[in-house]
């Protein structure tokens, strides 16, 4: 996990060339460690390629570097399945395999590569006790602030997606919970922990809102963002979705440049063939709204000597 001062660059209003580097990107679990020995069902990441498909997909779309950020969910409350972890121990060793295994694949296929991790947030003493002892031992390069919780009930935390998702419930009920889950978010940021913000509207992919609800909310949000100068993802999987529009949204994104927080495009991919996906979409929309704050992890990475599969170069990158 990078801390410290941000890279803050304002960019000249000129057309631009779409961003040729994603940080927020998912696997399967080939090659990972500590899956073999779960017990729960259906153990593995959610994407569908391996790292090695994924950075060779990279290298042929001609980027620069790229980053691998796979779940990172763990509480003891969650029924375990897939990525989903209530056994810290067991995370721990997955966790810790995952990015030896990145590692060992950008040298072998000679790239750039950033090990991080979408990590989903919890405010629980219990969660922050093991997450402050372990995150240092972990080694990752990156850390992304996430949250897919809206609610918890005897069966555990409600996501927005997966098991119990929010559309198993009336969106009345969601609602009624959407205060704590900015709550979270606040939280979350005040950390310190993270290195930038994932989806910060995610509840609108959902059905919960259009947009046009919890709008002093948000901005208390953005609040927190900017208190701690911490960047945002402009996910672009929305583009895929009915929504038509990135995470977060147009009037998110005013706002955001109001406050001067700088921005970094995201594809979220789950496929090799997604990574990319709508980053032409979004710097038109960026271009059309003016907005001139941008951000990369890559130059801090590389005076941490933490590049693997590159020789250091930054001059072509943005």
């Amino acid at each position: 996990m990078l801390k410290g001062s941000r890279t803050l660059t304002k960019q000249p209003s000129v057309k631009r060339l779409p961003q040729n580097f994603s940080y927020h990107t998912h696997t399967n679990a080939t090659g990972i460690r500590g899956f073999d020995a779960c017990d729960h069902p259906d153990p593995g990441y959610d994407g569908v390629n391996s790292i090695r498909e994924l950075i060779r997909q990279a290298k042929a779309l001609g980027w620069t570097h790229m980053g691998i950020s796979n779940h990172f969910i763990v509480h003891p409350d969650i029924r375990p399945h897939l990525c989903f972890f209530n056994d810290f121990k067991k995370a721990e060793t997955v966790f810790k395999s995952t990015v030896e295994t990145i590692r060992t694949a950008a040298e072998e296929e000679d790239f750039p590569v950033l090990a991080g991790f979408e990590v989903d947030y919890f405010r629980d003493p219990k969660w922050e006790k093991w997450f402050e002892r372990f995150v240092p031992t972990l080694g990752a390069d990156y850390l992304i602030g996430s949250t897919h919780v809206w609610g918890k009930d005897e069966t555990g935390p409600l996501f927005f997606d997966g098991r119990n998702n929010a559309k198993a419930y009336p969106v009345e009920d969601v609602r009624a919970n959407m205060g704590l889950y900015f709550e979270r978010q606040k939280a979350m940021i005040r950390t310190g922990y993270f290195d930038f913000l994932a989806h910060m509207d995610v509840q609108r992919r959902y059905g919960v809102e259009d947009g046009t609800l919890f709008q002093d909310e948000k901005k208390a949000v953005i609040e927190e963002i900017k208190k701690a100068n911490m960047p945002v993802e402009i996910n672009t999987s929305g583009f895929g979705t009915k929504l038509e529009e990135p995470h977060p949204s147009i009037w998110i994104l005013e706002e955001l440049k109001k406050a001067k927080i700088p921005v970094v495009l995201s594809d979220d991919a789950h496929y090799a063939n997604s990574l990319g996906a709508g980053f032409e979409k979004a710097e038109v929309l960026l271009e059309r709204i003016r907005y001139p704050y941008r951000f990369n992890l890559f130059r801090k990475c590389v005076a941490k000597g933490r590049i693997h599969g590159s020789d250091g170069k930054t001059n072509d990158i943005d």
